[in-house]
């Protein structure tokens, strides 16, 4: 009777299976990862979560994917492969397949159709509008937006449409804005590399009117006005939000009267600039 119980302990230890790094690095690097399921993962790891490229075999199915992985879900272009023989390629957005990809010269480009045109001689066939992501060599996302089929100045092609989004490779939103019929409208938010707002750029059919420039912080340092593509003013802030100095711009040289202020919002005193080269100076205080 002991020697049965002994084979039978000895036994349920042997089939019971612990999850497991059985080679390499599963931290921070390349490694081989068994799980409790039976299922493994071999590929690339950051933080201890599968990121980077990799393949993760389905035991119970027999299904593996093989493709790209960010903070443990699949992400970006792959493929599954099922164990009837059949595929599913396409593009992962954190764990959640958002479509089949079409094909490029850029392999860090993709394509999701989303509409159908309706059948014309002009354009049969054309999806009439399609997501574009593209990534960075790291595997983050680039930037992504919508592409409209249309025709503009006598030719047909994709144009930027609606809101668009531009990243820094280390993941942090670089730039939002909004496209009408490929050109920039509205307002565009630029941000640093640690995610705090750097400029706003004001814009009417594709031409910049305006820009505000602001500090690590945020505070608003400069505002740039502009006509026709070129600027026309410039005008520099306090941090309490006073202006400081600022005056006309022509043809990229200062004019006319600039004016200086101190902290407090009194006029300190005035220069006046005649093709960027100053003329007179009169003081205030």
């Amino acid at each position: 009777m002991k020697k049965i119980i002994i084979t039978l302990i000895i036994t349920l230890l042997t089939n019971y299976n612990f999850a497991q790094c059985v080679s390499g690095d599963c931290e921070n690097g390349f490694g081989r990862f068994e799980y409790k399921s039976r299922s493994k993962y071999v590929g690339n790891w950051k933080d201890g979560k599968r990121h980077g490229k990799g393949t993760y075999y389905y035991y119970k199915s027999g299904n593996k994917y093989i493709g790209n992985w960010k903070r443990g879900e699949k992400h970006s272009k792959g493929i599954y492969y099922y164990a009837d023989g059949t595929t599913k390629e396409g593009v992962w957005e954190n764990g959640k397949y958002i479509g089949k990809s079409t094909s490029t010269n850029n392999k860090n480009v993709t394509y999701t159709n989303r509409k159908t045109t309706p059948q014309t001689n002009t354009n049969r066939g054309i999806k009439l509008t399609r997501e574009k992501k593209e990534y960075y060599s790291n595997g983050n996302l680039k930037h992504k937006g919508t592409q409209k089929w249309m025709k503009l100045n006598g030719e047909y092609k994709y144009y930027q449409t609606g809101t668009w989004i531009y990243y820094h490779s280390n993941g942090k939103r670089f730039q939002i804005g909004e496209f009408l019929n490929g050109k920039r409208i509205g307002t565009w938010r630029v941000y640093n590399k640690s995610g705090e707002i750097k400029s706003r750029e004001y814009l009417s059919n594709g031409q910049t009117t305006k820009v505000k420039y602001y500090d690590s912080y945020g505070i608003l340092e400069t505002t740039e006005q502009f006509s026709n593509g070129k600027k026309t003013s410039s005008q520099t802030y306090y941090r309490n939000g006073n202006k400081e100095w600022g005056g006309k711009v022509y043809r990229g040289k200062q004019t006319g009267t600039w004016k200086m202020y101190d902290y407090n919002g009194t006029l300190n005193y005035t220069t006046y600039y005649e093709n960027g080269r100053a003329v007179s100076s009169k003081r205030y205080k």
